[in-house]
């Protein structure tokens, strides 16, 4: 029975030793695991923020690269756009070799000592051509289409139509583009009236007033006159244009001048000066 009970004892005391050291263990574990998950979440925080700084780098990046990419893009268009108009210079002004290369350094140097690029300044070339012009006629007039652009907020194809037709409707010479660019200009800044209205009243009556002698400088004042008093435009073309028929053909306004001892024109027979 003694043997029976300290045999029960030892095993007792056995088991509770065992017990007391697998609780341990299993204590060790979970601070291990807590420490582990802890560890892991702190690493996995790490992370996180890095990832979220590599990110912001690159955000960074490509704002501070954005500009540089956009300028890249646009030197491309560009220059794209200066070669497909030097392409078609060279096919409707059946350009080639050193007259080719004329051209292209006009260009390049209207590009320099403008406000527009070469590739503008090309396809202002390009507009006068396709109106009649040849090329040295297109490079003289050129300059005066960029800078009536500029002046007028107009595009270059409108300037180069407006340039070669005000030329041609007062028969004037492509070494007067600057020329006709100034009084447009002044013109425009000398009234309520703008380049483009100006350019639409001359449609209608530019070439008869250059018929009957009068000179652009005159028709753009008086065309600057009628846009004060609300005629602008078309409309005031032709209506300056009918009083030009007017004035200048028989059985009308000029026989009653003639009676009065009036005439319009001056010993030379040139047409007077509307002021």
């Amino acid at each position: 029975m003694t043997l029976v009970s300290n045999l029960e004892v030892r095993v007792g005391i056995d088991i509770s030793d065992f017990t007391r050291g697998m609780g341990e263990v299993d204590t060790k574990i979970t601070n291990f695991g807590k420490s582990f998950g802890t560890g892991l979440i702190g690493a996995g925080s790490v992370v996180s923020e890095l990832g979220t700084q590599v990110s912001e780098l690159g955000t960074k990046i490509q704002t501070a690269t954005a500009p540089l990419q956009q300028l890249v893009s646009e030197g491309l268009n560009v220059s794209a756009s200066f070669e497909d108009a030097m392409t078609q210079m060279q096919t409707f002004g059946g350009l080639s070799g050193d007259s080719l290369d004329k051209v292209r350094n006009k260009a390049l140097e209207l590009g320099q000592v403008t406000v527009f690029s070469a590739g503008d300044a090309a396809n202002a070339m390009l507009e006068l051509v396709k109106a009649g012009y040849d090329t040295e006629q297109a490079m003289k007039a050129a300059g005066g289409a960029l800078d009536l652009a500029s002046v007028g907020n107009i595009s270059l194809e409108d300037a180069a139509g407006i340039v070669s037709s005000t030329l041609a409707q007062f028969n004037l010479g492509a070494e007067d583009a600057s020329q006709v660019v100034d009084i447009l200009a002044q013109g425009a800044n000398a009234s309520r009236a703008d380049i483009a209205g100006l350019a639409e009243s001359l449609k209608n009556s530019g070439a008869n007033a250059s018929l009957t002698g009068v000179s652009l400088k005159d028709m753009v004042a008086a065309l600057g006159v009628m846009s004060n008093a609300g005629q602008d435009g078309a409309e005031a073309g032709t209506k300056l244009n009918s009083a030009l028929v007017s004035l200048t053909t028989n059985g009308t306004a000029k026989d009653t001048l003639d009676k009065l001892g009036v005439s319009l024109y001056d010993s030379g027979a040139k047409m007077k000066d509307l002021d």
